[in-house]
């Protein structure tokens, strides 16, 4: 049996010490959630550019087909046939019209009134660079037939949150 001699020091952290730790471990904690945040917001608007990116691609294909833009993209794919031949229509092309990220604006569409010219706009969570405005000022033209969503601009200017693209 081993006796304790009253000089014995107990061993262990002083309340300073851990302290200290606690605040490292929350400061270090604070730096990784803003660069979440940061991460998240990237990750959201590279999204929603893939998506405007592949509407933008079936809405080429089905103007090379049937010579005008399909008069909406919403609602069921397969009986958006405007122009086009009796077997075609937009499910042709695309499977369905993507979803924006939860918590993201929707995608607009606004045609003019001839089906020949189209805007597809988004709004992002960060600037978007001018280089990828498409150097588009405005809806195609003042006799917009189509549109869904809400009233937006496009603009060429670097701190703008709209992306829009038009036909390639």
């Amino acid at each position: 049996m081993k006796i304790l001699n009253s000089n014995t020091q107990r061993r262990g952290f002083t309340l300073v010490e851990l302290m200290v730790v606690i605040a490292i471990i929350a400061l270090m904690t604070g730096i990784i959630m803003v660069n979440l945040t940061t991460s998240k917001t990237k990750a959201k608007d590279g999204q929603r550019v893939s998506d405007i990116g592949q509407i933008q691609l079936a809405l080429g294909l089905y103007f090379d087909r049937c010579n005008q833009f399909p008069s909406t993209i919403a609602g069921d794919l397969t009986t958006i046939k405007n122009g086009c031949p009796s077997l075609i229509s937009l499910s042709n092309y695309i499977g369905k019209i993507p979803t924006p990220p939860l918590g993201s604006s929707t995608y607009d569409y606004v045609l003019n009134s001839t089906y020949t010219d189209y805007v597809l706009h988004t709004t992002l969570d960060a600037p978007v660079p001018a280089a990828t405005a498409n150097g588009l000022s405005s809806v195609p033209s003042s006799d917009t037939t189509v549109g869904t969503g809400s009233t937006f601009t496009c603009s060429s200017a670097s701190n703008s949150l709209d992306y829009c693209v038009g036909p390639k």
